[in-house]
């Protein structure tokens, strides 16, 4: 959130937040679509939004009502031919840091801005079958506290940098005016290109978790919560990344109508089983 502020909405730094009108958000909306494209424009005018909603009741908030550009939902994950090379390449990091980073971004399918600053008092390990990490409201995205299931492995890795460098506030400490590591870009863009997966993005490893959800049928509830989503629909793109489900109804389908389908004056070739995918 501070490297979109810092990057596009320093035209708003400064001025009274009464002052900040609708017509000035719309204006600046459409100016950063114009230089950094619409994906951009959008990801500002949530941050204003997110920031007026935590003000006080009687402060209009600018953002709303004004249009969002068109986006065209990603649907990029991790598929199963391309977790060996993943993992090759997150073992080959060298720095342990970015090594747990990335893996607690995969296991937790948390936004990156909250595992940048993730906390030790928010964290609890106590128990490794009910690891839970509270992620506080003032860094959620709907600005309401999100408790965040921590797996086994994801409570064994925080565990293992308690121990090695648990005494700060951060889970992952840095040398910055926040405390905690910021912009994790190279590290990233070094381990894509050692896994030979270009045109992965972090993002990406928050849909990877989801979709493998879905991959094993659980339901859209449990998947929109294990992502903090309030809505069904904003959980419902990871349902149609997937199509092994569908595929194994389909042949099973397939399979029913063929074999049927002998009984009858009819050429039908013989009736495979259904297969699930690997």
């Amino acid at each position: 959130d501070q490297a979109v502020f810092d990057r596009y909405m320093r035209p708003l730094a400064g001025r009274k937040v009464s002052a900040i009108t609708r017509a000035d958000v719309q204006r600046l909306h459409a100016g950063i679509g114009q230089r950094h494209g619409k994906y951009a424009a959008n990801r500002a005018l949530a941050l204003i939004s997110s920031m007026f909603s935590r003000c006080a009741a009687n402060v209009v908030n600018p953002a709303k009502g004004v249009v969002r550009f068109p986006e065209q939902g990603r649907d990029r994950y991790l598929l199963p031919n391309e977790f060996p090379a993943f993992w090759n390449a997150l073992a080959a990091e060298p720095n342990p840091t970015w090594r747990d980073f990335f893996m607690l971004l995969l296991l937790t399918g948390a936004r990156r801005s909250n595992v940048q600053a993730m906390a030790w008092t928010d964290l609890d390990l106590d128990d490794p079958d009910l690891g839970q990490w509270r992620i506080p409201g003032e860094e959620s995205k709907n600005g309401e506290p999100l408790p965040t299931v921590l797996s086994g492995r994801a409570v064994e890795i925080l565990r293992r940098r308690l121990e090695e460098n648990g005494t700060g506030q951060y889970v992952f400490p840095a040398a910055s005016e926040s405390g905690h590591v910021q912009e994790p870009k190279k590290p990233w863009k070094a381990l894509v290109d050692r896994a030979g997966l270009q045109g992965l993005r972090m993002h990406d490893l928050r849909r990877t978790l989801a979709s493998w959800q879905a991959r094993g049928g659980v339901s859209l509830s449990i998947i929109g919560r294990t992502l903090g989503h309030r809505s069904v629909a904003a959980t419902e793109i990871y349902a149609r990344l997937d199509l092994a489900p569908v595929r194994v109804a389909v042949e099973a389908a397939t399979h029913a109508m063929l074999t049927a389908g002998r009984a009858a004056p009819l050429a039908l070739p013989p009736a495979a089983a259904p297969k699930k995918d690997r």
